[in-house]
């Protein structure tokens, strides 16, 4: 016969959750994927199309095919450009071994380039122990956040 005791002991450990060990997927603290199956779906889903989008403008020179549209924040504001203009022209550049070229059309994404591509490993692998703890992951982000804005200001104001 089981004593009220342990009947008590067994569901009060039987109602704590579990620790649920997923990998960080966070910028400025907000989940960008969760850990679920879903989830990883659509980190493979988002890997499979930059893979694709890189493989389009390496094949096609984005500054002269026409297969890529214009910068909508470009043709918002009669010229000005967006953080990310250039990238793709860079892309191409790059994946034809030009980094100069590259660097000269969008420096802040080719720099940022292998972040990204370590921020897509980190989100498709399992976390390790050793991981950083999500503050500084959240710093991270503030940090590019920041860099990202200062160019975008820059490029426009200096004309750089």
């Amino acid at each position: 016969m089981i004593s009220r005791r342990s009947m008590d002991n067994t569901l009060r450990v039987a109602a704590r959750p579990e620790p649920v060990i997923a990998p960080d997927h966070s910028i400025l603290g907000r989940s960008l994927v969760a850990s679920s199956r879903g989830g990883r779906l659509l980190t493979w889903s988002l890997a499979a199309g930059g893979m694709l989008l890189f493989g389009l403008a390496l094949l096609a020179d984005p500054a002269t095919s026409g297969l890529f549209p214009e910068c909508p924040f470009r043709l918002a504001t009669g010229g000005l450009s967006c953080p990310g203009c250039g990238t793709l022209r860079a892309l191409h550049q790059l994946g034809h071994g030009n980094l100069g070229a590259a660097l000269a059309l969008n420096p802040i994404a080719v720099l940022a380039l292998p972040l990204v591509l370590l921020g897509l490993g980190r989100a498709l692998l399992p976390k390790r122990a050793d991981a950083p703890p999500r503050s500084k992951t959240r710093l991270l982000g503030w940090a590019a956040l920041a860099l990202i804005l200062a160019w975008w200001l820059t490029r426009n104001l200096l004309g750089a």
